[in-house]
């Protein structure tokens, strides 16, 4: 054995212990990345399913109102009412 091999092995019961107890404290620490993943891919979704009903609705204002009537009454301008709407309404699945 060299003494590399030798460096990386504990030596003792009281160093495998703390070992063990490091390597469940780094596996708890990755289960709860792993949980904070998915509550935030969850979080993500529920924010662009949000994010599509205001374009939705938006759109809807913009078909009654015109653009720059709409623009006026979401104090926006009006390029970047319209910018948002062409991005939503290009991502979104159109009915055949």
């Amino acid at each position: 054995m060299t003494e590399t091999q030798n460096q990386r092995r504990p030596v003792n019961d009281a160093a495998r212990a703390r070992l063990r107890d490091a390597q469940k404290a780094e596996a708890q620490a990755l289960r709860l990345v792993g949980a904070a993943e998915k509550v935030r891919a969850r979080a993500q979704r529920t924010l662009e399913k949000a994010e599509r009903s205001l374009a939705e609705a938006q759109a809807g204002l913009v078909k009654v109102s015109g653009a720059d009537r709409a623009a006026l009454l979401l104090d926006e301008p009006v390029g970047v009412l319209r910018t948002r709407l062409r991005q939503v309404g290009a991502s979104s699945p159109r009915p055949e």
